[in-house]
């Protein structure tokens, strides 16, 4: 098995902190809320990014999960392809052919809590 790199491992973790508003039923180590039940996130966001001027401290990389593979992915900041015409990321992974092929990538930005 492969073991995350520890920047990935506490994005992880960050990703599972939910407010107490929608908090989560844990069953057999899974997360299930109800179907219909909105998400709505309280208090000020711990990074906030709409991309809608470039790359905004974020850092793009290839082959970050060890496919030993970097030339099979790209990544880019595109300004207005996101949600409304506003800005995203965007990572193209294994389209080279042959497809499919093995391939990584990811966008990446340091914070301190």
């Amino acid at each position: 098995m492969t073991k995350l790199p520890a920047s990935l491992r506490a994005l992880a973790c960050l990703c599972l902190a939910i407010p107490a508003g929608a908090v989560p039923v844990a069953v057999n180590d899974t997360y299930t809320t109800p179907e219909d039940t909105a998400f709505v996130p309280t208090g000020a966001p711990l990074i906030s990014a709409t991309f809608d001027s470039g790359v905004e401290n974020w850092t793009y990389a290839d082959d970050t999960f060890g496919t030993n593979a970097p030339g099979n992915a790209t990544g880019s900041v595109n300004t207005t392809r996101g949600v409304g015409g506003t800005g995203c990321v965007l990572v193209d992974i294994g389209r080279r052919p042959p497809s499919p092929r093995t391939s990584s990538g990811a966008f990446s930005r340091t914070f301190n809590l």
